[in-house]
């Protein structure tokens, strides 16, 4: 556990809808962002599968360990449930993440940006420079990480003509 947890940082900021703050996985990461953890020197395991059979026990066969809050990188306990492939089809269409769903951009409860702001957000970063993610995310008052976001076309899709200008 001492192990584990010295991997893990927890944000300052609570989550804008579960409240509490998620603790995130800094080490290795898988290119879409789920933590990584070497086990007994032989299997990589997924840190927020790791920590749940730590704490609550085996993963029932053919369920996976999904996310409220969205963030791979979290390994927050009360930020995660046990679900079936269609609970986690179902929660990102609920949360405006499938194709052909209208909940997006400001529309989103928790979306701290409207979309006047991405807009000039995507312009800047058509002229990327050094530091710019940390800039923009300073002055719109999020974390850098939704500026990434928002560049790698990851949120926000729904504004392919304005991305047009990242090209």
């Amino acid at each position: 556990m001492d192990r584990f947890y010295s991997k893990v940082r927890v944000n300052k900021r609570p989550h804008p809808i579960l409240g509490t703050p998620c603790h995130e996985w800094t080490a290795c990461k898988q290119k879409e962002g789920y933590g990584r953890i070497m086990m007994k020197g032989q299997k990589v395991a997924l840190a927020h599968r790791v920590i749940w059979e730590l704490k609550k026990g085996p993963i029932p066969t053919g369920k996976f360990i999904l996310h409220k809050c969205d963030n791979p990188a979290c390994v927050n306990l009360d930020h995660l449930f046990c679900g079936t492939k269609a609970d986690n089809n179902q929660d990102a269409w609920d949360k405006g993440r499938q194709p052909g769903n209208r909940l997006n951009g400001e529309n989103l409860p928790w979306s701290k940006l409207k979309e006047k702001q991405v807009k000039v957000i995507l312009r800047k970063l058509s002229k990327y420079k050094r530091g710019m993610v940390k800039e923009l995310a300073k002055k719109y008052n999020v974390n850098p990480a939704t500026i990434t976001q928002i560049k790698k076309g990851r949120n926000w899709t729904h504004l392919r003509k304005e991305r047009a200008y990242l090209r």
